[in-house]
């Protein structure tokens, strides 16, 4: 069983190296594959519906709270 997979391993290798598209494929693949990725999925959260709770109502408090309503990431909708 062993020298089956053996021997199918050396002649799947050997076709790579003869075939000049199966080796620009073999190496051109993962490069296009990591750069549309790369670019196309991201897991960046934007637009959180925000409830706020200003307890403290101190000028540092409100001005967290202007730096949260600036940003994308975060949309208050509510005060509590």
């Amino acid at each position: 069983m062993m020298l089956r997979t053996l021997a199918l391993v050396r002649k799947e290798f050997l076709h790579i190296l003869r075939d000049p598209r199966t080796l620009g494929v073999m190496f051109l693949m993962p490069i296009v594959q990591l750069l549309l990725l790369g670019y196309a999925a991201t897991t960046d959260i934007e637009h959180l519906r925000t409830a706020v709770l200003d307890g403290d109502k101190t000028a540092e408090s409100r001005e967290l709270i202007e730096v949260y309503r600036a940003s994308n990431y975060f949309d208050i909708v509510y005060y509590v």
